[in-house]
């Protein structure tokens, strides 16, 4: 059995590829479509039969199942109107378009980006929480998510309807001994907005040390654009998330992949040995 060290390395860099689950989904697919019109209409979503075309599309590649039909293929900033940085993890970073602006998570503890529209109408967001001793559920989690999203769009959450939900508790023992995953993933509308959020916990359990992380991922829109701000704005961000070189992801920077780094986080600038730990 892995020791701790062993396995907390392995929970910190499957934390990382959850949080950008979007992307390692549409990895696979690179898309084969050779029709750039087709706008999906009647295709149903895999995952939820309650929706179809961009929106079915979005909400499978939320959840992890890949996507080959993307219309027009690979979407891109069409029209850039900045880039973002996160300030304690220089990899954080992408390009957004006109018409938006991006800021760093000011939740204590978090690492994550909000990409709020001008209008205050759309938002993409991308967030991770780590809770050491802690044992964190998504459902709750998913409750303090929405309420602060209805608070951002002036909606009562009262009158939210569940358009699709997928939930998940189980062993994820490929990724090391102990590791529990638990999701809970909601497409909703309320009032005039469509909002696709995604909260997932993975969980270190059967040792003598708790130990939680948090991912979230939430993108909504005024439902008559929310399918334009998926090709637009969504997806586009999701694709240029934070590899090396070599295609391995390094979160903190320092030049060790997550995949070999003991000492993950270390702050920008530090000075470290092969193992990724401050010398």
């Amino acid at each position: 059995m892995r020791n701790i060290s062993d396995t907390m390395k392995s929970l910190y860099h499957t934390l990382h590829l959850t949080l950008f689950l979007i992307v390692i989904s549409a990895l696979f697919l690179v898309s084969c479509n050779n029709n750039p019109g087709d706008p999906l209409q009647g295709v149903v979503a895999n995952t939820c039969n309650n929706i179809s075309g961009v929106e079915g599309l979005y909400w499978d590649l939320s959840n992890g199942f890949p996507r080959g039909d993307i219309p027009g293929g690979l979407p891109t900033i069409r029209i850039v109107g900045g880039s973002f940085v996160h300030p304690a993890f220089p990899l954080l970073g992408f390009i957004y378009p006109v018409g938006y602006q991006a800021f760093a998570d000011n939740i204590q503890g978090a690492i994550g980006v909000n990409v709020i529209r001008d209008d205050n109408r759309s938002v993409w967001r991308m967030t991770q929480m780590n809770f050491p001793g802690q044992f964190v559920r998504s459902g709750p989690m998913m409750d303090i998510e929405l309420n602060r999203l209805m608070s951002f769009l002036g909606t009562d959450i009262n009158n939210i309807q569940v358009v699709c939900v997928a939930q998940f508790v189980g062993p994820a023992g490929e990724l090391a001994p102990g590791l529990v995953r638990d999701a809970t993933n909601l497409m909703i509308r309320v009032g005039e907005f469509t909002a696709v959020v995604v909260v997932n916990v993975t969980r270190l359990e059967g040792f003598d040390v708790t130990f939680s992380s948090l991912s979230i991922a939430v993108s909504a829109a005024p439902t008559v654009e929310f399918e334009n701000e998926i090709m637009r704005t969504y997806l586009p961000i999701s694709w240029q998330m934070m590899f090396n070189d070599k295609g391995e992801l390094d979160s903190d920077g320092d030049g060790v992949p997550d995949s070999r780094d003991l000492c993950p986080g270390t702050p920008p600038g530090t000075r470290v040995d092969a193992n990724g730990c401050p010398i």
